[in-house]
């Protein structure tokens, strides 16, 4: 498998599946609440779950992983920071830790949304 895209079912995730499809390379996904309808691969996976994750890597095998997995709704990620922190921080890390141990390449998508941790008024 050349691609595996973890959080395929978010709009990121759907766009780089099928330009992936669409440029003939063989593709696998994951998901967490809603499965795709690609007619690949997919498996659900919470990515804070670095066992499972590791299984679906030994099973697809792939080349190279796509993170476009993230927790997304900012006023959200403002009441859950330790939330937010595990999605869009550690995990992604220990994605990349657990490509780096197979030998895959990994791409993982940040937001342009920052927060330093300190609030101020406009």
């Amino acid at each position: 498998m050349d691609i595996l895209v973890v959080g395929a079912s978010g709009l990121l995730g759907s766009n780089v599946v099928s330009t992936a499809l669409d440029r003939g390379q063989s593709v696998g996904c994951t998901y967490h609440t809603s499965e795709p309808t690609f007619e690949v691969p997919c498996r659900r996976l919470d990515i804070r779950k670095m066992d499972l994750f590791e299984e679906i890597v030994t099973e697809f095998g792939p080349s190279h992983v796509v993170n476009c997995a993230a927790m997304t709704d900012v006023d959200e990620c403002g009441r859950r920071p330790e939330r937010a922190m595990e999605i869009n921080a550690t995990a992604p890390g220990d994605l990349a830790t657990v490509c780096s141990d197979h030998d895959i390449d990994f791409t993982h998508v940040s937001t342009d949304y920052v927060f330093d941790g300190e609030k101020t008024d406009r």
